[in-house]
């Protein structure tokens, strides 16, 4: 029997909690008699962010020691790839592998950067989710650890089936942005501005929606009271967080993901597996690897609610030009299913 400890800093439904159900599935699944343990640092709600019931969830750091103590035969997974679930990682375990999901040149300019790096490249093997993050480690930060590429998968049969769903009291048409509320890495005011600035027709027809929680939801609210017009403040909803975004995306208009950096984002996956045309602000890392260069949906500008005002005309006038975006997302997102990452993920896990 083989033991695996996930160690998050965060779980409250973004993308890393999304990969890490889709990696915990594969081992499930694949691995006979694995044990999955998850232990997230900053506290778990498994009433508001349910885990599959082969998920062992860990309470306590006390807990934690104690249990991988017990298990002699373990994999210590540092999946969130920061400082802390780095320093958690190396306190039950001096082989572990690490998941980075940021991009390294943000982590960079953390207070914590030294050891954040320090601990990573004490890591038996790193996963990066994008070609991009690859380079910049063995490149930018002369890490000589064994990296390998793992793009995030979907569960495209799950996504299809929940976005078959009803989306109740939701009458209008709507652009929509899927991400936690929180300003260190997304870009809300710049998606504000280009709605505020498109003709009062498309305003008409078109709200816009933001669907995710988080810390800075007050400084979204207080931007919308008093720098949106206000013929325009009902069109903007902060529509909170729901398990089931999958529906909201399928009945978007657009989505748009507004970043000021990322990993590589599994929204815009999704995005392209139920045909939702998409825009992308041009962050580092995976944009350009994601949008192929703006082929598979359009790149702008990080700040640029000019050209993203212009990018959200575009799509909701032009029906051949969006055509061809979803068109090409579709194809190229053949890559990312889950079942053909999952062999990917078997093969990695096996070495160990």
């Amino acid at each position: 029997m083989k033991s695996y400890f996930f160690i998050l800093t965060y779980f409250a439904g973004g993308g890393t909690e999304k990969v890490f159900e889709n990696v915990s599935k594969v081992i499930n699944e694949n691995i006979e008699n694995a044990k999955i343990y998850l232990f997230v640092i900053n506290g778990f709600n498994a009433e508001q962010y349910p885990v599959e019931e082969f998920v062992n969830v860990i309470k306590s750091k006390v807990e934690l020691k104690k249990i991988a103590k017990s298990e002699k035969n373990k994999l210590v997974v540092n999946f969130s790839g920061d400082w802390k679930s780095s320093f958690v990682s190396r306190q039950i375990s001096k082989d572990y592998i690490s998941w980075v999901h940021q991009n390294p040149m943000t982590m960079k300019t953390a207070r914590t950067a030294f050891i954040n790096f320090y601990l990573l490249k004490k890591s038996t093997k790193i996963v990066c989710v994008c070609k991009e993050q690859k380079e910049i480690l063995e490149n930018e930060f002369g890490f000589k650890n064994q990296i390998e590429v793992i793009y995030n998968s979907v569960d495209f049969e799950k996504v299809n089936k929940l976005s078959l769903l009803p989306l109740e009291n939701v009458n209008f048409n709507y652009i929509l942005m899927v991400a936690r509320l929180d300003f260190n890495s997304k870009d809300f005011f710049t998606v504000i501005k280009a709605y505020s600035l498109l003709p009062s027709e498309l305003q008409k027809k078109y709200k816009l929606v933001f669907l995710g929680s988080g810390p800075d939801e007050q400084k979204i609210i207080n931007y919308v009271e008093n720098s949106v017009p206000a013929i325009l403040k009902t069109n903007i909803i902060l529509a909170g967080f729901d398990k089931n975004p999958y529906r909201w995306i399928k009945n978007a208009s657009l989505n748009i993901l507004s970043s000021k950096t990322e990993g590589f984002s599994v929204s815009i996956i999704e995005g392209m597996c139920l045909d939702c045309p998409e825009i992308l602000t041009n962050y580092r890392t995976g944009s350009k690897e994601v949008s192929e260069n703006g082929k598979n949906t359009v790149l702008v500008p990080i700040g640029d609610y000019c050209l993203m005002r212009n990018a959200i005309e575009r799509i909701l006038t032009d029906e051949n030009f969006k055509n061809e975006l979803v068109k090409n997302a579709s194809t190229f997102v053949m890559k990312f299913y889950q079942s053909e990452v999952e062999k990917v993920i078997f093969d990695f896990f096996k070495q160990f």
